[in-house]
């Protein structure tokens, strides 16, 4: 990715270079913004202007902004050097980086310490003046310290005699005062023993009557079975009536994890590959289990003393004594693990709702129903939020919440919403920079934030988390997305029905617009990582092909030979030949129409095959898209040169029209045909490749290797008639990499290959072949803005 100046300087008068102690040369700047528009709002001000190295600010100038512009001179000697300019205007500071650089040259004229620093001249040294100050007053030094000595003393004594005094005229009045209190204060003391035992008595009796007879009885009470302690014993209460546990009672985001309860003796030991669950229960209670390998119970009574363990077992009930138990599991297996009170037909996650059984029963009437319940009810039952989750009509308008404190702050020109989030989830910012993001638990306290942008994505929620705070500018409030996923352009908040709640027959599937019903059969995101549904890409890959799906990388770094080895078998890679055939896994990872891959920033593919079968060097990439694929943060690694045919085939479309979207990757390796990503056209379609990175091994390369060394190659369809569109933009490659295009095919129609902000270095188009099978120039480069790297 390219980062972009807010305020920049346009240099208009003088030079980058001056020698020391020319004050008479002039250096003059043009204000501008990040489009190179002069600022104007900042005539008539106060501009300070400054030299700086890496370390201090060397020299300083106030002059006035005109028309603009500020003008200036260096009206003393600095020292020799090259320094950057910032120019200081109210609460702005020109430039946004340190690109504008000044030399200050050595000239005939030496100047000497003397001439730089100021007071240098002075002929008595700080270690002379000391020398002096030690030879003599010593007697007089002496002499102080002894005095300030006594005085000091003096000091203390007074006011301790003072304070002792209180405010009688003498200590003894103060003595006779005291005695009379004394006398008081013991009638009062022997009155409260009679009332303190009284109030004993009555609690005594109030706690014998109270269930255990056991005055922790209260306490506990406000503790749920999830283990949540609650304020008090009446939001214990109230949350009782109004929420309830779904059937899964294994909550991951309250388990510990690194840790395991050994189910022999009750005793937490650490281990990277556990976490576990405390449920709060009663003795005598069936639990249900889903029968995952290697999970262990531990029964402890109220006090904490261990009582007896399990380990796998499909139901248990819990033993006499039981306060709790744990559920320690293998993080690994963290979306199979299941406790119920009922018998379990099949996995559900947790979750916690409204118990609407109580309602319908009539247990409860609505309108008796705290308002902002109520509300959770209503829409519970008919609405959903959107896309976007920032409402900004309800937003708190002329405040802010520090992102480090959580504090709110009067600021005319921003607003926040807040937004009910889940422990462990993920939420990405689009279009905004400069958001405030603060976390807080269920009462209310600040637990962290961030200031947010689009480079911070993803958002994680943090433990214990359920809301989170988004303060932002008033003027990105028609911009601003916050969603549970990257979007491509803006949408609005809204409120939609749950289809889910409506019947089937209300809406007819064939009146739904062609933008619907696509967006209604992309619906499938499926987390590949450890932890997730699935832990292998190739597995989730293989085994979904019915519905066009998201894969998204989750904290993984795919080892990609590994999981074509336990997928194929060992000698996959031995014995392999080339793609045909109706597996098109076998070609890499394989995107099929419509399917999607995101990564978060911890996960990557690697690639680590030791280039030993020429088959697999010539015919097998990592990844292959077909069209209307999706691909974004996304990094790739090949660690051998010439181990595999690209680094993306982006080639196998077969005349289906549409478009492949490749954003924020990193490619980075050397393939066989020293291209990285190497692409064929459709008919009809549009490829778009923006901030991406494309990356050479860096190793040397074989002089007798006369390929072209190409990052991004695509050709023309062979088929008449095709006509395409494709834009790289705002990418980087390596400097003996080149961005090109080929013509290629029947086609008179021409293609549009489009390049632009690409630090590369060459862009270019020609024949695809030099047989003479390519006789139409059938692509157009666009080349523009496309800074190159120079020998």
């Amino acid at each position: 990715m390219f980062f972009e100046n807010t305020l920049g300087l346009k240099q208009e008068l003088g030079g980058t270079k001056i020698k020391q102690g020319d004050t008479g040369s002039i250096l003059s700047f043009t204000l501008i913004d990040a489009n190179g528009d002069q600022i104007s709002d900042l005539n008539s001000k106060t501009a300070t202007v400054a030299l700086c190295d890496d370390n201090n600010i060397v020299y300083t100038k106030t002059t006035t902004v005109e028309d603009s512009i500020v003008k200036f001179n260096i009206d003393k000697a600095v020292q020799v050097g090259i320094y950057y300019l910032e120019i200081k205007i109210d609460n702005y500071i020109f430039p946004s980086d340190r690109n504008i650089l000044i030399s200050i040259e050595e000239g005939a004229v030496a100047y000497d310490l003397k001439d730089l620093v100021p007071n240098y001249d002075i002929n008595m040294t700080l270690d002379s003046i000391l020398q002096e100050l030690n030879l003599k007053d010593a007697s007089i030094i002496d002499l102080q310290t002894k005095m300030s000595s006594i005085y000091n003393n003096a000091l203390s004594d007074h006011a301790e005699i003072l304070n002792a005094r209180g405010g009688q005229s003498s200590l003894d009045s103060r003595l006779d005062g005291l005695d009379a209190k004394d006398t008081d204060l013991q009638s009062q003391v022997n009155t409260n023993k009679t009332n303190i035992s009284s109030i004993d008595s009555r609690l005594s009796t109030v706690v014998a009557s109270s269930g255990s007879g056991k005055d922790s009885e209260v306490v506990d009470a406000r503790t749920d079975e999830q283990g949540n302690v609650f304020n008090s014993l009446g939001d214990a209460v109230r949350n009782k009536v109004s929420m309830k546990p779904g059937k899964n009672l294994i909550n991951p985001a309250k388990a510990k994890v690194g840790y395991y309860v050994y189910k022999g003796d009750g005793v937490e030991q650490a281990d990277a590959t556990y976490q576990y669950n405390k449920i709060f229960s009663t003795e005598n209670t069936t639990y249900y289990l889903v029968p995952v390998s290697n999970i262990h119970i531990a029964f402890f009574n109220a006090s904490g003393t261990f009582i007896s363990g399990l380990v796998d077992p499909s139901s248990f009930v819990t033993p006499a004594g039981t306060k709790y138990f744990t559920v320690s599991y293998k993080t690994s297996v963290l979306g199979q693990v299941m406790l119920s009170k009922s018998p379990i037909t099949s996995y559900e996650q947790f979750e916690s709702g409204i118990n609407g059984g109580e309602i319908l029963k009539g247990t409860i009437s609505g309108d008796k129903l705290l308002p902002e319940l109520k509300i959770k009810v209503e829409n519970a039952v008919s609405y959903v939020e959107g896309v976007n989750l920032i409402n900004k009509d309800i937003a708190e308008v002329g405040f802010y919440r520090a992102y480090n404190t959580g504090n709110k702050v009067g600021q005319a020109l921003f607003q926040i919403n807040y937004i009910t989030v889940v422990a462990g989830g993920n939420y990405y910012l689009n279009f905004a920079s400069n958001v405030h993001i603060a976390f807080f638990n269920a009462s209310g306290t600040y637990i962290s934030g961030l200031i947010a942008d689009t480079k911070t994505n993803p958002i994680v929620v943090p433990t214990n988390a359920v809301q989170m705070s988004v303060s932002y500018a008033i003027s990105q409030k028609d911009a601003i997305v916050l969603a549970k996923t990257l979007v491509q352009e803006y949408v609005s908040h809204e409120l939609g029905i749950d289809g889910t709640k409506i019947n089937s027959k209300t809406i007819q599937y064939s009146s739904l617009s062609d933008e619907l019903l696509e967006s209604i059969k992309a619906t499938k995101i499926i987390k590949v990582g450890p932890g997730q549904t699935y832990t292998s890409l190739l597995k989730a890959i293989s085994e979904n092909t019915a519905t066009k799906n998201t894969y998204q990388l989750v904290n993984y770094v795919v080892d990609m030979k590994q999981e074509y080895l336990d997928h194929y078998g060992a000698d996959f890679f031995t014995n392999y030949v080339d793609y045909s055939g109706n597996d098109f896994n076998k070609r890499g990872y394989n995107l099929k129409i419509g399917d999607n891959l995101i990564a978060d920033p911890k996960s990557k593919i690697v690639w680590n095959y030791d280039a030993s079968n020429v088959n697999v060097n010539t015919w097998f990439s990592p990844l292959n898209l077909t069209i209307n694929n999706k691909v974004d943060g996304l990094d790739i690694d090949v660690v051998t040169d010439y181990s595999c045919r690209y680094l993306v085939h982006d080639d196998f479309a077969w005349d289906n029209n549409g478009k492949n979207h490749v954003s924020r990757c990193h490619f980075k390796g050397r393939s066989y045909f020293f291209q990285i990503v190497g692409a064929g056209m459709s008919t009809n379609s549009e490829y778009l490749y923006e901030d991406c990175k494309f990356e050479d091994s860096g190793n040397p390369v074989d002089p007798s290797n006369t390929k072209e060394q190409l990052a991004y190659t695509i050709h023309n369809n062979s088929k008449a008639g095709a006509k395409n569109n494709v834009k790289l933009k705002d990418c980087w490659t390596s400097q003996n990499l080149s961005i090109r295009a080929t013509h290629y095919g029947q086609s008179t129609e021409i293609s549009d290959f489009t390049v632009t902000n690409c630090k590369t270095k060459s862009v270019y188009t020609k024949a695809h072949t030099v047989d003479g099978t390519s006789p139409n120039v059938n692509v157009q480069l666009f080349d523009w803005n496309n800074p190159l790297w120079t020998e």
